[in-house]
């Protein structure tokens, strides 16, 4: 279920599930066809990379491995989404 909606659905007062920032992982432009994308993200990225710990990669397509290990170990997975 994804954090949203399970958020969505929880009691008030229910212990809410906290995002960890080094748990944060971006794939922007895996396949470098969004141009205007990537240049409207891509210096966010890189500074929240260096300020918060994000983890991520611009232009890059990750493995079928790569990608299971990314969902499995990430709290939040941003994907610029392309012909994947």
């Amino acid at each position: 279920m994804d954090q949203v909606a399970l958020g969505n659905i929880m009691q008030p007062g229910s212990k809410r599930r906290m995002v960890n920032s080094k748990k944060t992982h971006f794939i922007l432009n895996p396949s470098g066809d969004l141009k205007v994308t990537q240049g409207t993200f891509e210096s966010y990225l890189t500074d929240m990379r260096e300020r918060a710990g994000w983890k991520g990669v611009i232009g890059e397509k990750p493995s079928e491995l790569e990608m299971s290990r990314i969902l499995k170990d990430s709290d939040l997975v941003l994907y610029g989404l392309s012909n994947w």
